[in-house]
């Protein structure tokens, strides 16, 4: 919490550039949200396959 003080107070200091460091964080963060939901979209288990109502579940027992 301590961190997050003092980065508010800097940035209430500086005088110059604190709307562009703003903007800056903010698109970063949105793009970094916005990739690994991507990655997500990509990798869920609906999306893997690309007919996934053909699918079949096959259960093998080996009887000795």
């Amino acid at each position: 919490m301590r961190h997050l003080y003092y980065t508010l107070q800097t940035l209430l200091r500086g005088h110059g550039g604190t709307v562009e460091k703003l903007v800056s964080l903010t698109l970063g963060l949105v793009m970094g949200v916005l990739l690994f939901a991507q990655i997500a979209y990509e990798l869920s288990f609906d999306r893997f396959y690309p007919n996934p109502d053909t699918l079949v579940m096959l259960r093998m027992r080996e009887v000795r």
